[in-house]
């Protein structure tokens, strides 16, 4: 009488561990031209998805500046003549 207890408590507990340890998904991808306005968009290769990146860092390094420091892959605006 025992073991079917105990079996539904261990079932039970398994379900509630493997639903914890799921990753959860990818940030959908931002439209096109937008950049990122969290750092989260950057972590998980999102700031591939920016196509004007080199790395995360220089992505998250973007966000943290809200923009100052420019993303490596976008040449700098000419100097003013």
């Amino acid at each position: 009488m025992m073991k079917p207890l105990i079996r539904a408590m261990i079932l039970a507990f398994a379900a509630v561990g493997s639903a914890a340890a799921q990753i959860p998904p990818p940030p959908p991808p931002p439209p096109t031209g937008a950049l990122p306005t969290t750092k989260e968009q950057c972590f998980n290769d999102g700031w591939k998805r920016f196509g004007v990146f080199k790395n995360q860092g220089d992505c998250v390094s973007f966000v943290a500046t809200k923009g100052k420091n420019p993303p490596a892959l976008i040449p700098p605006p000419p100097p003013p003549k």
